[in-house]
């Protein structure tokens, strides 16, 4: 490892600083090294010293809750199993003469039952059925018949060794039985498992029940005492081995004889067990917990390298920490060399702390001087921050976040109002936008105190926030602004204005909210008579005014014929004709914004009529279509956003996509009438090949200049004419075929398009005498 080394413009004061640095550091090292080594040898002594007693304690703490544990899992499975024979998932098997194939659910309920279930099926690796009074079997692997099984001998064998069994579910190891082959149609009857008896009264035994048991998952359970230094054994009643985590002690233990006094010596090793069994009430499994005097001294001896091992690496530690003293400088010498680059190289004789400190201040002076520039355009900053709001860019963190750091307090209440200017000639929209701008920046201080942001000028509008502590003097401070504002407008500009309101709304993330509402208001102004129009309008809802509107479903079938027909010019007048309506109806707010948003959503739906995707359509807006149109509230502007951003996409989709797709699309109309001989309607068609029935039909229509009836009349009239000339079928037949209610009716259809009978037809023409 290289350490950095002291440049050429270190002084001598800081070449004394780093060696300080590095022997205040060892030392510390070395202060908390020094005890921590002590006491944690001592620890360690005392800790081997009390193990043994400790682990002679322990050790029928352990062997209780091993029992315990094992207890819990043979109870649990044999009352699994006692339940699941009496269940009507699996009792409606005894009764099947053959394998019931037929019925597939209930074959998979029993399986599921058998498998265990939700609780049990951890333990359970396998289980065979046998119906033994019609001999058919279920595994596993499946249901397969008894005398296809492979190991017939071995079935009948284990068979008859369980005759002599009274008791309904026990357990059975056959470890030594010769294993399970790898097919379908070998019977498991090896291994350990649960073995229940079906018997009856009439017929005897007539089925057996066989749970292959998970032997890894238990040697997992007896596992969990062996981190602790503690092995768990499960001996039978025969002194076989259920599970183990010591298979040498295991088999001690099933030849041991008297273990009275708790002590348990394997020949041939140094090992000295304590030993205690409790056993399980389960066919006489006993669990023993044992545990390993002799391990003491392994641990002991381990101990010792351990702490030989950590004494190294204290010393290692130590010198590490010597040498790379150095290295743990560098981030205060790289920040001396930052401070040089920004305020200039410190004097000789100055220390570099001090240096440092005057540093950090000067960069805080720095960062006063700042706030005090952001201070002074506060202002503009909370002009943008209030248009971010209105536009709903501004979450409700950063909404929180900026007032707290401009130091804005909230108020009870709040109320926004709308400013317009009402010029006597025409102005454009720059002039009418300059004007507001002009407005907004000249409102006097009074006026702006009773205002929650600083005025803002939008769309050639002035957007202000009232706030205040109660609704009764948020009233009185909205008309203040507005005679304050419009004093400005009457002084300044010699215009007057007019004002749209919101509802009063309590908290700030409503001010986008509000401001729709305010500039609903002043829209309502416009749309009202004149004796009824006021310079401050207040929003209401539709409830308020007591109207009721409706959607124009007509009007909006005329929209979907226009875009269907793809004329553009039309539906650009039928969505004006739309806007006007709700103009003159009043509807406004909400519901307009309803209105809106399904109209929208039945532009979108001509192309999916046509089975065509708008995600072409939506994927110029990276906000949501609908929030766009809630921020707009000229009817100019809606009708422009609806028809070029929605209408026109649309039908240039559709457009492109009947120019590639109609031929085929008759094609594919044309082979389904063959295919079905012409028995065929028009829904049946669109339904099959997943088209409207409207769209059919004009795709007929366009390139066709037919109908679905005259097009299946005429393809029926070809079929006809190739039966009668290439087959032996009689006019009657053929009637028939192209499903014709009666030949009357076939024979009057073919002699007016064809002029002649269809007996006559297939005379000339098949004799040779016409061609066709």
């Amino acid at each position: 490892m290289e350490f950095p080394k002291p440049t050429n413009r270190q002084t001598a004061k800081e070449k004394q600083r780093s060696r300080y640095e590095t022997l205040i550091f060892t030392r510390l090292v070395l202060l908390v090294a020094v005890p921590l080594l002590i006491v944690g040898l001592l620890c360690g002594i005392l800790y081997y010293r009390s193990e043994p007693a400790r682990g002679r304690a322990k050790l029928g703490e352990v062997a209780g809750n091993a029992s315990m544990r094992m207890t819990s899992v043979f109870d649990g499975l044999r009352s699994y199993y006692l339940a699941a024979l009496r269940n009507s998932s699996f009792t409606w098997m005894e009764s099947c003469s053959e394998i019931p194939y037929s019925r597939y659910s209930d074959l998979r309920d029993a399986q599921e039952l058998l498998r265990g279930g939700t609780y049990m099926d951890s333990y359970v690796v396998g289980y065979e059925y046998i119906n033994l009074r019609y001999g058919w079997v279920l595994s596993n692997y499946g249901t397969f018949p008894l005398e296809q099984m492979k190991n017939q001998e071995e079935i009948r064998t284990f068979i008859d060794n369980q005759a002599s069994q009274t008791a309904t579910l026990y357990w059975v190891n056959r470890t030594g039985a010769a294993p399970r082959q790898t097919s379908s149609l070998w019977l498991n009857v090896s291994g350990q498992c649960l073995v229940a008896r079906i018997t009856s009264a009439k017929n005897g035994l007539v089925g057996m029940l066989l749970i292959h048991l998970d032997m890894e998952y238990l040697s997992e359970l007896a596992g969990e005492w062996k981190s602790l230094g503690y092995d768990v054994v499960l001996l039978d009643a025969n002194g076989e081995t259920v599970t183990t985590t010591d298979t040498e002690l295991a088999h001690a233990l099933a030849d041991a004889g008297d273990l009275s006094d708790g002590h348990l010596r394997i020949p041939g090793t140094i090992s000295n067990y304590l030993v205690q069994g409790q056993a399980i009430n389960f066919n006489g499994i006993t669990c023993y917990a044992a545990y390993d005097e002799q391990q003491n001294l392994g641990s002991s001896v381990a101990a010792f390298w351990v702490s030989v091992l950590i004494l190294l690496a204290t010393v290692v530690v130590l010198l590490v920490c010597r040498w790379n003293s150095a290295f743990l400088y560098r981030p205060i010498r790289e920040l001396l060399d930052q401070a040089y680059d920004v305020f200039g190289r410190r004097e000789q004789n100055q220390d570099e702390f001090d240096y440092l400190t005057s540093s950090v201040t000067r960069a805080a002076q720095n960062q006063k001087d700042m706030q005090k520039l952001v201070q002074a355009q506060r202002r503009q900053l909370e002009q943008q921050f209030l248009l971010h709001i209105l536009r709903s860019e501004a979450s409700l963190e950063a909404i929180h976040s900026t007032m707290q750091e401009f130091g804005i307090q909230p108020f009870a209440c709040y109320r926004l109002l709308v400013l317009s200017i009402v010029f006597e000639k025409q102005m454009t929209g720059s002039v009418r936008e300059a004007v507001a701008q002009t407005v907004a920046q000249r409102l006097p201080a009074e006026i702006c105190r009773r205002l929650f942001f600083c005025p803002v000028a939008v769309d050639a509008t002035v957007v202000m926030v009232a706030g205040a502590e109660n609704e009764e003097t948020l009233a009185h401070n909205v008309e203040t602004v507005y005679k304050g504002a419009a004093k400005v407008v009457s002084a300044g500009m010699g215009c007057r204005c007019v004002a749209g309101v919101s509802r009063v709304f309590t908290s700030p993330e409503q001010i986008a909210s509000a401001w729709h509402e305010a500039s609903e208001a002043l829209r309502s102004r416009g749309a009202a008579s004149e004796e009824m129009r006021q310079d401050l309008t207040y929003y209401t809802t539709a409830e308020d005014n007591h109207t009721e509107h409706g959607y124009d479903t007509l009007l909006e079938n005329e929209i979907i014929a226009a875009m269907t027909a793809c004329n553009k010019r039309e539906t650009e007048r039928l969505i004006g004709v739309f806007l006007e309506r709700l103009e003159e109806k009043g509807v406004r707010g909400y519901e307009r914004m309803f209105y809106l948003q399904r109209l929208v959503s039945t532009l979108l739906m001509v192309a999916e009529n046509a089975g065509l995707s708008v995600s072409k359509v939506l994927s110029n807006h990276s906000d949501n279509l609908f929030a766009e149109i809630s921020r707009i509230y000229s009817n100019d502007k809606m009708r422009t956003f609806l028809v070029e951003e929605v209408a026109v996409p649309v039908m240039d989709l559709l457009g492109n996509f009947r120019r590639d797709n109609t031929s085929e699309l008759v094609k594919n109309v044309i082979a389904l009438i063959k295919q079905t001989n012409g028995d065929l309607t028009l829904n049946e068609c669109a339904e099959k090949l997943n088209y409207s029935a409207s769209y059919i039909w004009k795709v007929l229509k366009n390139e066709r200049n037919t109908n679905f009836t005259d097009l299946v009349a005429s393809q029926k009239l070809e079929m006809a004419k190739e039966l009668l000339l290439t087959t032996d079928m009689s006019v009657a037949q053929v009637a028939d075929t192209l499903h014709y209610s009666n030949v009357q009716n076939f024979i009057r259809f073919f002699s007016r398009e064809v002029g002649m009978t269809p007996g006559k037809y297939k005379k000339e023409y098949q004799t040779g005498k016409k061609k066709p």
